[in-house]
């Protein structure tokens, strides 16, 4: 079946019509007044190798000439071919917790740093796969999209920091929308959270169900203690660490929930300051998603067809150029 890729291009027809009309009353206009004054035979004389029928010929190819450089910006192509595929990679979206609280230092230096090393860590236990780089705080940012450069997306963790994104806070409901929303463009894989837990977001069960129906795990690391440390905030003009509205200090900790209910429901992991061990064990989780073709979709492949239309209007041009020629003596029947 055709089908146009391009559409948008079709308003040219539109202009292109209307040029034509006009060369061709133009033209028409100037044979006749010749033919009268001069008449047909005299007109002949005077201009060699003139022949109406070709020139009428001549204008027509023009027209269908530059319709067809028309036709071949819209590319009209045709689905040859549909097919299921099991993806041989996973698509994976990194996302960092960069809210204030992950700079507790509970965890040395602080959970950021921590968490950042863990992703790289795991980054580095699941070879040939792609991934995606999201940040989140009150709002993720999607800044890295798909990738197999990984010295790439190591470059973009390291340099994250804390207030970088223009909302803060923590939203795990805002993440599981975005995260959502870009893999069901990519047609599968899995969201993995590097997050201390604390959740200040509103209420996410909606955006978990969504990602049950897609059947998007989502895996987390937690960083911290459940003791929790304050948050340092040292400035010229404040104090050591972060106060509330009332002047006490902020003493923020590692929650296991929601990010636990998250993890179970999508059917993933989550570990607390993990080890090497546990590590191993997420990426050899994350891999079975490749491995047992859980990561399906489908594809068209397309035959197009412009080139096609480039060389026709080119020919059809070389044809208008050249057809004096060619048709000289082969046309003898004159339309007027």
């Amino acid at each position: 079946m055709i089908e146009f890729e391009q559409l948008y291009w079709l308003w040219l027809f539109f202009p292109l019509l209307l040029f034509w009309l006009l060369l061709w009353l133009i033209w028409q206009s100037g044979y006749r007044s010749m033919i009268g004054y001069f008449g047909k035979e005299r007109l002949a004389m005077l201009i060699s190798g003139f022949n109406y029928p070709v020139e009428v010929i001549r204008k027509v190819l023009l027209l269908l000439a530059l319709g067809l450089f028309v036709v071949a910006l819209v590319n009209p192509r045709s689905g040859i071919e549909r097919s299921e595929v099991t993806t041989e990679s996973v698509n994976i979206i990194i996302a960092l917790d960069l809210s204030y609280s992950m700079l507790a230092e509970d965890r040395s230096p602080n959970r950021l740093e921590v968490s950042k090393q863990r992703a790289m860590e795991l980054i580095d236990l699941l070879p040939g796969n792609h991934f995606a780089y999201m940040p989140f705080a009150g709002s993720p940012e999607l800044q890295v999209p798909l990738t197999t450069d990984i010295d790439g997306l190591k470059t973009a963790i390291r340099s994250s920091r804390t207030g970088m994104l223009p909302l803060q806070g923590t939203s795990f409901a805002a993440l599981l929308d975005e995260a959502q929303d870009y893999l069901d463009r990519q047609g599968s894989g899995v969201l993995v959270v590097f997050t201390d837990g604390e959740d200040h977001g509103p209420e996410f069960q909606g955006s978990l169900l969504q990602m049950k129906k897609k059947r998007f795990p989502v895996f987390s690391i937690l960083t911290g203690t459940e003791e929790g440390a304050p948050i340092p905030w040292r400035t010229a003009s404040g104090g050591p660490y972060r106060m509330d509205i009332d002047g006490n200090r902020i003493n923020t900790r590692m929650e296991l929930e929601p990010m636990g209910q998250i993890t179970t429901e999508t059917g993933g992991l989550l570990l607390e300051n993990p080890g090497p061990a546990e590590m191993a064990r997420m990426a050899q989780r994350i891999n079975e998603f490749r491995q047992s073709g859980i990561a399906q979709g489908s594809y068209t492949v397309y035959a197009d067809y412009y080139a096609f239309m480039i060389l026709a209007g080119f020919l059809f041009l070389v044809f208008y150029q050249f057809a004096p020629i060619i048709m000289a003596g082969r046309v003898k029947k004159n339309f007027q």
